[in-house]
């Protein structure tokens, strides 16, 4: 797997370039894990829900 850098070098992209790559990833990254953690927070509280129904 390449690293943004490599990625960046095979692109040949100036400096400018590779910091804007960087910082796009990095916010899509971070976007991407609080959706990821906001699904999973819900399915928890579902199943806990569930669970608690059974009773």
């Amino acid at each position: 797997m390449k690293t943004i850098d490599d990625l960046c070098r095979e692109l040949k992209l100036n400096e400018k370039q590779r910091q804007a790559i960087k910082n796009y990833l990095t916010f899509f990254v971070i976007d991407m894990l609080e959706s990821l953690r906001e699904e999973n927070t819900t399915n928890f509280d579902e199943t806990i829900k569930e669970l608690r129904g059974i009773r």
